[in-house]
């Protein structure tokens, strides 16, 4: 609805332009990655990127914790760093919040990196 949709796609760039008014209509950047399946080659390497990124958050905020880090100045120091990420901002409440509720499922996140 918000047309902010971000395209990863691979294939003739003849068909990429004849489909840009439908990416145009629901996105905010198309990224051509070559032929046919180098977009989705693209996503299976940033999705595995994001999951990551999870885990070493949550690897490093473990350690943090048992060595006794304040974990709110913490999340500070990484927003002020070149260690941020969007995956931090977005969980970084959640977790001063001590909200540890799952809202991806783990069989998902197996399937996008496979």
């Amino acid at each position: 609805r918000d047309g902010t949709l971000v395209f990863i796609v691979g294939g003739a760039e003849e068909t990429i332009e004849r489909l840009k008014p439908l990416f145009a209509a629901m996105g905010k950047k198309i990224f051509r990655m070559g032929e046919t399946g180098k977009g989705q080659a693209t996503k299976l390497a940033m999705n595995l990127q994001i999951a990551l990124i999870f885990e070493g958050f949550a690897e490093a905020l473990t350690l943090a914790t048992k060595l006794g880090v304040d974990t709110q100045q913490l999340l500070h120091l990484i927003e002020a760093t070149m260690v941020r990420s969007g995956v931090v901002d977005y969980k970084g409440p959640f977790i001063l919040q001590r909200d540890f509720t799952p809202n991806f499922p783990l069989r998902l996140m197996h399937k996008d990196i496979r």
